[in-house]
């Protein structure tokens, strides 16, 4: 593998604080169609064509999450190792939610004879074993959106873009940067196409294949926007992340407002020109405080992985319950969760990462991922 780069991933950041926004955002975002199952009363589905404030955030998670994971590649010695790390950071905290969710969202959620349990059992260790949702029948029902996790649709979609990284590196794409470059724009380019039939002909034909790789329009734009965090981190010092950073900012806000104008560009615009706007000032943030966020207690892979069942659940228990109250229970509620998530699962098993490689980054693990 390549050898150790130092840069803006090194420094000081507030990485940790975006990720945490972020995950508040989709909250924001989900509250609003988990009441009413009106898309259209969400923020920002008001400004844009056809993104919501949710799918704005987890594109910016990919684009965060596509420059940090390459440089933990690139500065570890070995495959295994990297493997290793992506497991350790990804895997246990999902496990647990996941488990969670099955069997104690689960029951307070449903009326699920005992009787049922094994076979279900049988079908969500499967899902498990591909990081997909738990799955249980008749959850949440009568609800908008009657899903268990709505969010955890995501962890499988990310962890295939960890083992594109893998690949790039097995033959040695991130020494050429330019066949990064390239792939990524073939994948943009791929955004601004309607895939819908295509996806069809796929599932009914290539069901098995479906099932493992996931929707093809939902894989396209969040490798794509990975793609182009991965991008960021080969070019960081060209492209300005660390140098001239203000001029290319403004270009960039420019580029996104043309680019988020019509609906088939809005991918590309929050991917590359958003996300280079969102990455370049976290890097460029030196506020103590704000860098402080995220470094010693990470709680925003917590809030995102918990605070669906909670909203649920909330919304079971006050069905009536005004929007900005169900925002700032499940902000609060998730945290609470998301912090024992934290020092009990995550951070035990984050420690173990320096055992996987003895090359790695020396930052904190919530800013190295």
């Amino acid at each position: 593998m390549s050898s150790h780069r130092t840069g803006a991933a090194d420094s000081e950041n507030c990485i940790g604080l975006v990720r945490l926004v972020l995950s508040y955002a989709v909250i924001i975002s989900h509250s609003y169609e988990l009441l009413d199952g009106n898309r259209n009363r969400e923020p920002l589905s008001r400004v844009l064509h056809g993104l919501s404030l949710g799918d704005v955030a987890v594109l910016f998670f990919f684009v965060v999450s596509g420059y940090l994971v390459t440089g933990s590649y690139v500065n570890t010695s070995t495959a295994s190792g990297y493997i290793a790390k992506r497991i350790l950071r990804i895997y246990p905290g999902y496990l647990a939610a996941f488990i969670i969710c099955l069997i104690v969202v689960g029951p307070v959620a449903s009326d699920i004879d005992l009787r049922e349990w094994p076979g279900l059992l049988v079908l969500n260790a499967k899902r498990l074993a591909l990081l997909q949702a738990p799955e249980l029948p008749g959850v949440f029902s009568g609800s908008y959106y009657p899903a268990l996790n709505g969010s955890m649709w995501t962890i499988s979609y990310e962890f295939r873009c960890y083992l594109l990284v893998l690949l790039f590196g097995a033959v040695g794409a991130f020494n050429r940067g330019h066949w990064v470059a390239a792939f990524t724009l073939v994948l943009l380019v791929a955004t601004t196409l309607n895939l819908h039939s295509i996806d069809e002909v796929i599932v009914l034909k290539l069901r098995g294949i479906s099932a493992v790789f996931g929707d093809i329009e939902q894989t396209i734009q969040l490798t794509a926007a990975f793609c182009c965090g991965m991008c960021m981190y080969i070019y960081f010092e060209k492209i300005g992340i660390i140098r001239y950073w203000h001029v290319y900012v403004i270009f960039s806000l420019v580029c996104m407002l043309v680019f988020l104008s019509q609906a088939s560009t809005e991918v590309i615009g929050v991917s590359v020109f958003a996300g280079y706007v969102v990455l370049t000032i976290a890097f460029n943030t030196k506020n103590a405080l704000l860098c402080s966020i995220g470094r010693s207690v990470d709680l925003s892979y917590g809030v995102y992985l918990y605070a669906w069942p909670i909203q649920k659940v909330v919304i079971l228990f006050a069905p009536g319950i005004d929007v900005i109250v169900h925002i700032l229970a499940a902000i609060v509620g998730s945290s609470i969760v998301a912090w024992f998530s934290w020092r009990l699962v995550e951070q035990p098993f984050l420690k173990l990462k320096t055992k996987a490689n003895a090359r790695v980054r020396e930052a904190p693990p919530s800013a190295s991922e």
